[in-house]
């Protein structure tokens, strides 16, 4: 029986490798036969700079343990070389001993320079000799005639500093009012000017209108400044015209509009009344209050430059 038994298990085997074989012939699919053998790599050629091949040993590190990143030292026992290797990157430390003075030989490191042998202090080696790099040769300037001068007279010359413009300002004293159609042709001026204006005195009728064409963070108002409305008149028989009025109206800001409507409208004024808004009222709207002056100057209107 057993004969037969080494017989089944043959039998066993055989027929599971072929079902191995045909499971993984199925999973692999039909691939195709080659139809060729791939070529070999080419051979590896080290070359020159000037393309001549030279062997490619050349090219491999040095084997020995004394090159960077050994840093080697030594000392000299009698007859007796130790040269000692340093690896910093990887803390390691190699002795390499040649000749010997006997055979029990006893040697002791005492930090890392005093290396005694049988006793005896050694004497350090020389260390290799560091050539430093040759320094640059000074710098020369030197004219087209090859005649040497100085570089400080290659530098360019210093720019001065950019002066900053100082904004000229127009200041009015007194502006009695008048007629309007100049009043508005000197605010549009004065408005592409860029000026700043101070107001240091009343502002009246015409003169009004500077708050519709000046920008109001150009504007201050100084201690006696005011603004003062009444009602518009016809130039040729002076009586009262609304409609000018009204189109005065809707050109001043927001807040003196509001102001303006509160104490009546164009309705109620009248072409003699003045209905003043003085500094503190302006002031208190948001516009800004003037600089103390050093002498007030009882002008109609000053245009001062700092500059001349």
């Amino acid at each position: 029986m057993q004969p037969l038994s080494k017989v089944f298990v043959l039998i066993l085997l055989a027929t599971s490798a072929a079902l191995f074989c045909s499971v993984a012939h199925a999973q692999q699919g039909d691939l195709p036969v080659p139809v060729r053998k791939l070529a070999p790599y080419p051979p590896v050629v080290c070359v020159t700079p000037n393309w001549t091949p030279e062997p490619c040993e050349s090219r491999k590190a040095s084997s020995s343990p004394y090159g960077p990143p050994y840093e080697p030292s030594g000392w000299q026992c009698g007859n007796v070389r130790i040269i000692k290797s340093e690896d910093s990157t990887n803390l390691l430390m190699e002795f390499l001993v040649t000749g010997a003075e006997r055979r029990d030989n006893r040697f002791r490191l005492v930090g890392f320079d005093e290396l005694y042998l049988n006793g005896e202090l050694c004497t350090p080696l020389p260390k290799p000799k560091i050539e430093l790099l040759p320094t640059h040769p000074p710098v020369a300037c030197l004219k087209p005639d090859r005649t040497e001068e100085p570089c400080e007279s290659r530098r360019p010359p210093a720019q001065p500093a950019a002066r900053i413009p100082t904004k000229i300002k127009t200041v009015l004293y007194n502006e009695p009012g008048g007629i309007l159609q100049d009043h508005i042709k000197r605010w549009q001026a004065l408005a592409a000017s860029e000026d700043d204006v101070e107001i240091r005195g009343p502002c009246v009728s015409g003169c009004t209108m500077i708050m519709a064409f000046v920008p109001s963070d150009r504007i201050c108002f100084g201690d006696a400044a005011s603004l003062q409305f009444h009602m518009a008149r016809n130039a040729t028989n002076q009586e009262p015209n609304v409609d000018t009025a009204r189109w005065m109206l809707n050109q001043y800001p927001q807040d003196i509009r509001l102001w303006i409507r509160a104490k009546g409208g164009v309705e109620k004024m009248t072409i003699y009344a003045m209905w003043t808004l003085t500094a503190e009222e302006l002031w208190g709207m948001g516009y800004r209050k003037c600089e103390p002056e050093a002498s007030p100057k009882p002008m109609t209107m000053l245009r001062t430059n700092p500059n001349e």
